[in-house]
């Protein structure tokens, strides 16, 4: 028997998601991060207040500029009964950060900072999908569950919410998912009316039956990227003072030392655009792991000298400082047997289309092995990279999966493994350009390290 259309009406649906919404506010930044990961900066920037950055509608390149994207600009997209857009970009660009907003923004609707309109239920999925053991449908209503346990969530009802747009689906970085689950995707309207569908992919994707909007983040530039380094600066400053704290300034506080940190990262951005990277764009990730290593150097009190000259450089630093040095830990590896381990499991987690995607814990123990970590009941680099955050694991249909937190940080580890694999064999990395160029991301992280080595 049907659920009475009472319960299917506008405004029933409406009452439901205001009820429950704030337990999904409170939990919606921890959904969005991937799975188990430690983080600390991940776990952060999954719950700091939103910068905004330029987007292009529609085209890359030609497409109209959104320079500050607010909830009017991309509530404005689902004026449609039908809603999908999809946010593309490479690895670091932003695009899950602009997604997460999305969704905070469409929890929020009808309240100062949100969509005009009905408030959504957003609801985020990063995993793989197929129509037998995984379906769209079932996820929503686990993952539902599992934030309202006293909620009984009958099928019938939670179709009247994905068909109205009182649910919306944020389907995150599909184009790293299986082929499997992007066809799935293809097709989705064949079997789920999921009617306000976000995706974000490094390739567009035409679902059947829709007509997608697409929205490019836009790579930093001169007109932008010092704007973002203060941002960033006062949201480390919110985050690391209460409002009542005025006992000592924030590092960076005054106008000289932010000028001083400016100069190091036009030094930085200037040095991507030399030489052999010139293709390479600035994307905000690396930016953030720059201001915050320059933090944790003033509040070592060391110069800001020691900041790294190059992207490449950045990336190592994050993975070394968030290497514990302490002997005593639990799978301890030095800076030198981490970055190995590291680069190997890139190297995997690319595999032969070189874009970062998920792979089984058992490859990863096998590689491991083949490469020296023979016993890991005393050594496990796995988890060890897991505890630094570096890795996340996923427990999905019986099996152990990992992935790299960020994308950008395989696609450098594998980057740097292949470029010194070649030693500067000029043949070697020709081919291994050809190989990779369909793979924008890893190619720019090959261009990068190339011309970062001695």
């Amino acid at each position: 028997m049907g659920l009475p259309w009472i319960v299917r009406h506008d405004r029933t649906l409406d009452a439901w998601v205001a009820s429950q919404r704030g337990f999904v506010d409170k939990a919606w930044g921890a959904a969005t991060v991937p799975g188990t990961s430690g983080d600390q900066m991940l776990q952060e920037s999954a719950s700091t207040p939103y910068i905004p950055l330029p987007l292009r509608q529609g085209d890359p390149q030609s497409g109209p500029e959104i320079p500050e994207p607010s909830a009017s600009d991309v509530g404005a997209l689902f004026s449609s009964p039908r809603t999908v857009v999809e946010i593309v970009g490479p690895g670091g660009a932003g695009k899950t950060t602009l997604a997460r907003q999305v969704g905070r923004w469409a929890l929020r609707a009808g309240f100062p900072g949100g969509f005009s309109g009905h408030a959504m239920m957003p609801v985020w999925i990063d995993e793989d999908l197929d129509p037998v053991d995984n379906p769209l449908a079932r996820v929503i209503k686990e993952k539902l569950s599992a934030i309202l346990p006293d909620e009984d969530l009958e099928d019938e009802f939670l179709r009247a919410m994905l068909r109205k747009q009182r649910i919306l689906v944020v389907l995150d970085r599909l184009s790293e998912r299986s082929a499997a689950t992007q066809q799935y995707v293809e097709r989705i309207y064949r079997s789920v009316r999921a009617e306000a569908l976000v995706i974000t992919t490094r390739t567009v994707l035409h679902p059947e039956g829709s007509v997608p909007q697409f929205l490019y983040p836009q790579p930093l530039d001169e007109s932008n990227l010092l704007r973002f380094m203060t941002s960033l600066l006062k949201q480390s400053s919110d985050q690391a003072s209460g409002p009542a704290d005025t006992s000592s300034p924030a590092p960076f506080y005054s106008m000289d030392e932010q000028l001083a940190l400016g100069h190091r990262l036009r030094d930085l951005f200037q040095a991507t655009k030399a030489g052999s990277a010139n293709r390479a764009p600035i994307v905000p990730l690396p930016v953030r792991l720059f201001v915050e290593d320059a933090r944790r150097l003033i509040r070592a009190g060391l110069p800001l000298d020691e900041l790294p000259l190059s992207i490449p450089e950045v990336y190592f630093r994050y993975l070394e400082q968030v290497n514990p040095n302490q002997p005593q830990v639990p799978n301890f590896m030095t800076n030198p047997e981490m970055l190995k381990a590291a680069m190997l499991l890139a190297k995997l987690a690319l595999g032969e289309n070189f874009i970062p995607k998920e792979f089984f814990r058992d490859d990863a123990t096998g590689l491991l092995k083949e490469n020296g970590w023979a016993e890991p009941q005393k050594l496990d680099p796995v988890q060890r990279l897991i505890d630094n955050g570096i890795l996340a694991e996923k427990t999905a249909l019986g099996f152990r999966r990992l992935l790299f937190a960020l994308d950008p940080i395989a696609e450098n580890l594998a980057a740097a493994h292949y470029v010194r694999t070649c030693r500067r064999d000029a043949e070697c990395l020709k081919k291994l350009r050809n190989d990779a160029a369909k793979a924008p991301g890893f190619l720019a992280a090959v261009e990068l390290f190339g011309s970062a080595m001695p």
